[in-house]
């Protein structure tokens, strides 16, 4: 995967700039944390759209659905 063949290049280029152990250690986390977050988020984009797909078929074959008040 691109990102992650990014992921490691970045890694390795602090490592090449002598950054500390720590440092490294924290862009490690925080970017793990990122890409979590974003997979999550990607995840629920995909069921939104699938959502909406069987909305819009079952509007085209005539249900409608009851609005909450």
């Amino acid at each position: 995967m691109l990102l992650e063949d990014i992921y490691k290049e970045f890694l390795f280029d602090l490592e090449i700039k002598n950054y500390s152990i720590r440092t490294i250690k924290g862009y490690r986390n925080n970017n793990q944390a990122f890409f979590s977050k974003a997979m999550d988020d990607a995840k629920l984009a995909d069921e939104i759209i699938k959502l909406q797909f069987w909305i819009i078929h079952y509007e085209k074959i005539g249900y409608r659905f009851a609005l909450p008040c």
